[in-house]
């Protein structure tokens, strides 16, 4: 099919399905047979019917981007051009059942981590599954879940619940297009960095361990530090800029547990911003429990 699309247009893209680099019986013989191909396609999913909300903020991350560096590794063994991208085709917290977790502050905090990783491996495309679209009352309803729902969707926006034809008769009334947890870290991450922005090194000191983490880009006004505290307990930290002069205006803008847990009054409240006035390369700050935190000086 390659030279046959190609040759009815030259701009088209086709690319091959991967799998983790432990498959070994697909992705020895795909890649070094499927040639030609434009960019390979992985899908994630940490989880299957049975959910961890320390193990999706920890190592799920954390695997996640070992997959990045032991994939890229297979393909240039395979012969495979540096140049050609990897595209995760598919992200979300769970493979199966939508339970609890699903809309609750803990996946779009996992989804905001996925974000920054995908950005840290210079990946360029990458599709969170799905927008719209999903609802269901199976899944993983354990009390060791932090959340309040009584249903799980693999969505960023609501459909316009209840709706007993997308098998959520007993949810909530929410209106269509509310953004869940996950819909709401996606847009501040889109909105506080946007196109153009250019991914900066970021050392979090390693007593922090997973439960803190951070990512940095510079943009044509300043900088923007995205943190998530993984922690259910505020954790002070110190924001330092190197090689940065003078003063800068400061805000943050918070997404967190603070504002999550307006749903459990079916509350789907968004981000608080709040100024900081001027301040120097070393910024202090408190982070709120299991939040995402943007800090952008200008």
């Amino acid at each position: 099919f390659y030279p046959a699309v190609k040759g009815a247009d030259p701009a088209a893209k086709l690319g091959i399905v991967v799998d983790t680099p432990d498959n070994h019986a697909w992705n020895d013989v795909v890649l070094r047979e499927a040639a030609p191909f434009d960019f390979v396609e992985l899908h994630y999913y940490p989880q299957h019917n049975v959910n961890n909300d320390g193990f999706l903020l920890g190592r799920a991350v954390d695997d996640f981007a070992r997959i990045l560096v032991e994939l890229r590794a297979e393909m240039t063994a395979a012969g495979v051009a540096s140049g050609v991208p990897i595209y995760l085709g598919e992200y979300n917290n769970d493979s199966g059942e939508m339970g609890k977790q699903s809309v609750s502050i803990v996946n779009g905090l996992f989804l905001g981590q996925m974000l920054g990783t995908l950005l840290n491996a210079g990946v360029p495309m990458a599709t969170w599954w799905l927008a719209y679209g999903s609802c269901g009352e199976g899944g993983d309803y354990s009390p060791h879940l932090y959340g309040w729902q009584h249903f799980g969707s693999r969505a960023l926006f609501s459909d316009g619940l209840p709706n007993a034809n997308a098998g959520c008769p007993n949810a909530p009334p929410i209106a269509g297009g509310t953004p869940f947890p996950t819909g709401r870290v996606m847009t501040l991450f889109a909105r506080e960095v946007p196109p153009g922005s250019s991914v900066r090194s970021v050392r979090v000191p390693g007593m922090f361990g997973s439960s803190v983490r951070a990512y940095g880009f510079a943009e044509s006004d300043g900088y923007a530090l995205v943190l998530f505290n993984n922690a259910l307990r505020s954790t002070e930290v110190v924001a330092r800029v190197r090689g940065a002069g003078g003063a800068f205006n400061a805000t943050i803008t918070v997404y967190g547990k603070e504002q999550y847990d307006h749903s459990r009054d079916n509350r789907w409240v968004g981000p608080v911003t709040r100024s900081l006035g001027r301040v120097g390369a070393s910024v202090p700050l408190a982070l709120a429990p299991y939040s995402m935190t943007v800090l952008r000086l200008r």
